[in-house]
């Protein structure tokens, strides 16, 4: 027998495949605190002060490095102006000597009497820092002065020892760029030196 059952039509189920998206709610511009800004403005000037000091330091470093590397001599003995004048007084009594008590107000004073005591001759090598004698002063750092007598002054920072009247019996010539003056503690004697081959022969014999 023939089934007469009509068929139901089936229930095709439609799916909504659109999503909902999540609304997102865009967070509010937070403005900075007082406080935060202050932390950060000083912030800001601390990072700038070390900034400027580093800088300040590197340029003293610099230029303190550059003068002691264009000044020369600095390592040997320097002199003044008046230290010269009593490494030869001229006292009435005894003639040109030392004035061993001028020179008691300086720490290294052993140094200077042992130098003193020990030598007949003095040296005192006159210059201009500015315009040094290169040959002259490769064989001064070539040169061992280790317990000789041996004095540098610089005429550019002493410019009025020509007008001392103490000093007029060295004969020293202002136009002169290098001097070396002589002193002989045992017969009162000077000699002063003035030409650049004569300097550096001198200094090589004294060695």
């Amino acid at each position: 027998m023939a089934n007469n059952k009509k068929q139901q039509p089936k229930k095709v189920e439609i799916k909504n495949n659109t999503t909902t998206k999540p609304v997102v709610k865009k967070s509010e511009k937070k403005e900075p605190s007082k406080q935060e800004i202050m932390f950060f403005r000083i912030g800001i000037i601390v990072i700038t002060l070390t900034i400027v000091v580093a800088a300040i330091i590197m340029l003293v470093t610099y230029f303190m490095d550059k003068e002691t590397e264009e000044t020369p001599f600095l390592d040997q003995l320097q002199i003044s102006e008046d230290d010269l004048v009593h490494l030869m007084i001229n006292d009435p009594t005894f003639g040109y000597v030392v004035d061993q008590d001028y020179f008691t107000k300086y720490d290294n004073y052993n140094e200077w009497r042992t130098l003193i005591s020990e030598n007949d001759e003095i040296y005192i090598y006159l210059y201009r820092s500015s315009e040094v004698n290169l040959e002259t002063e490769t064989i001064i750092n070539d040169t061992d002065f280790e317990g000789l007598a041996f004095f540098f002054l610089d005429l550019d920072v002493f410019t009025t020892i020509y007008e001392n009247a103490n000093l007029d019996h060295l004969n020293l010539e202002t136009d002169a760029s290098e001097m070396l003056v002589i002193f002989n503690t045992v017969d009162q004697g000077f000699e002063t030196i003035y030409t650049a081959s004569s300097i550096q022969l001198k200094i090589n014999t004294i060695n």
